[in-house]
């Protein structure tokens, strides 16, 4: 065995899954003209020691198959969960080929909802249901969560026995109102308090607390009330539980509804932007090849847009084509949205590009920190347009009968409805290495055997990786 293995002079080795743990991360993204999850700054570093973005061994998936998202920016969520508008656009009008056709995108929000839209309806995905999780709760908040009322009995309890731990209400007569209104905060929008507490080895702790409007969560996130409310000795102790978790809610759990959502997919690439649709506030939440039910989170989850969008047709991802398509019937606009490698879009794209040259130089600049890059694209059509395409294409698929031909049938036909497409965006996903993979090829290497590797990434993602890998020398790129 080592006089075989003596022999071998070069390791053919697939990167996706082999040296890499097939645990995707969605980084960053381009919308529009904007960055967001990196700053230009970072993107644009130039340093050949440290343009390489830092690699982490894999993480596991948490005990529901959640995908792991680290995505640090919730500028997104600005636009979709609570409104804004953002900057506003001129005379950006999107026509369809005969003119008859069109759809306007005035600010920001439009081309955010365009982007999330494609993300969450182009896709093969499925939805599994993971057993529910109840609501945690105040188990999310920016502090220590309540104990149970058990526990918080038995502290009770022990700290009756420690000498000079005492729970001492301050008896003047306003604040023996305000312990009244305690009693009744439930039906109170405002509530005064004085506590005096003395545990021993601590000097007095005043908690003076004047909230106003309890109904405002960021009243209660932003004062000591908590603090008093939730004290192991205070008398209306689970009153003040329900109170809190009734009114306390935070942007991070109105999706609580949906965090039994897991998406499944035979492309780990689709799965993860799906999934980061819905941490942004776009959720797919069931469909199949006919129908898509989204929900659009809204602050405070009182208000939910719940839409079922018509799927009239998806264009598969298949190698040769290196990207995919689906045409969504919204609002009575027929629209087509696309997501693919650079190399498919860009031949794709019409003429006058409002965003073209910010996404290009942004998504070059993700390759180049090695990650993996799709652009998006979109189109609006005429209804005469789809009917007269989908006629066509359905006659001439039944006389079809060799696979080879059906195939490139396909890829022509499919062509004739993604020409002409509009850039909005690009995505940038991290596919994080298997442990000790550098260190490994170096220990190959060294005992003078070659490896290569092969991937289908561009040629800036397929340099960093190489250097990542030390396949190849940064500094000989």
């Amino acid at each position: 065995m080592n006089e075989e293995l003596g022999q071998i002079k070069y390791i053919f080795s697939d990167k996706t899954g082999t040296l890499t743990a097939n645990k995707l991360v969605f980084t960053a993204c381009a919308i529009g003209d904007e960055l967001f999850g990196m700053s230009l700054e970072e993107i644009s570093n130039n340093d050949p020691q440290t343009q390489g973005l830092k690699r982490t061994p894999t993480v596991k998936a948490d005990k529901r198959g959640k995908n792991e998202y680290s995505f640090n920016d919730t500028k997104i969520r600005e636009f979709t969960i609570k409104g804004a508008q953002g900057r506003a656009y001129n005379d950006i009008q999107l026509y369809s080929t005969n003119q008859l056709s069109s759809l306007n995108i005035t600010n920001q929000q439009d081309v955010i909802f365009h982007y999330l839209y494609n993300l969450s309806l182009n896709h093969t995905c499925f939805v599994d249901r993971a057993k529910k999780v109840p609501k945690i709760g105040l188990e999310k908040q920016n502090y220590r969560p309540l104990d149970s009322e058990s526990s918080i009995r038995q502290k009770q309890k022990k700290s009756i026995l420690k000498p000079n731990a005492t729970f001492t209400q301050m008896h003047t007569p306003n604040n023996a109102n305000n312990m009244n209104n305690m009693n009744n905060m439930n039906n109170s929008n405002s509530m005064n308090v004085n506590v005096n507490v003395n545990l021993n080895t601590k000097n007095n702790v005043n908690f003076n607390t004047n909230v106003n409007n309890m109904n405002n969560p960021s009243n209660l996130n932003n004062l000591n009330s908590k603090k008093i409310l939730s004290h192991p000795n205070n008398p209306n102790l689970k009153k003040n539980i329900e109170f809190i978790e009734k009114t306390m809610t935070k942007d991070n759990d109105i999706e609580d509804d949906f965090n039994d959502i897991i998406y499944k997919g035979e492309n780990p690439d689709e799965v993860i932007l799906v999934d980061a649709a819905r941490h942004m506030g776009f959720i797919y939440e069931s469909g199949d090849e006919t129908v898509a039910n989204l929900v659009l989170l809204k602050e405070n989850g009182g208000n939910n847009v719940t839409q079922k969008i018509e799927i009239l047709y998806t264009f598969e991802f298949t190698s040769t084509r290196g990207m995919m398509s689906t045409i969504v019937k919204m609002d009575n606009n027929y629209i087509v949205y696309s997501k693919g490698g650079d190399l498919k879009i860009k031949r794709l794209l019409a003429a006058n590009q409002p965003f073209v040259d910010k996404i290009l130089e942004i998504g070059n600049q993700l390759s180049e920190k090695g990650l993996r890059v799709l652009l998006l694209g979109m189109k609006i059509i005429h209804e005469d347009e789809w009917n007269e395409w989908f006629t066509n294409f359905d006659n001439k698929m039944k006389g079809i009968s060799d696979e080879k031909e059906i195939n490139n049938f396909k890829v022509e036909q499919y062509e004739i409805l993604e020409r002409g497409l509009t850039l909005i965006g690009c995505t940038a996903v991290e596919d994080k290495l298997q442990e000790n993979v550098p260190n490994t090829i170096r220990e190959l290497q060294t005992a003078k055997i070659n490896v290569w590797v092969l991937t289908g990434d561009n040629l800036p993602t397929a340099k960093n990786i190489g250097s990542l890998f030390i396949l190849i020398n940064r500094h000989h790129v």
